[in-house]
């Protein structure tokens, strides 16, 4: 048995997406995915962190 714990608001998906990968993971997120505000922000903080 394993036991992991996990953060409900990270964006399944792998780290490096093609375009319409994103494309239907945003179509995902405006049809109404659970959390989805949550995910929303964690995908941008990521991506500021890329950044810096």
């Amino acid at each position: 048995m394993v036991e992991a714990e996990v953060d409900p608001f990270e964006p399944p998906y792998p780290p490096k997406i093609e375009t319409d990968q994103a494309i239907k993971f945003a179509q995902s997120l405006l049809k109404g995915e659970p959390n989805r505000e949550e995910i929303a922000l964690t995908v941008i903080a990521d991506k500021i962190r890329e950044l810096i």
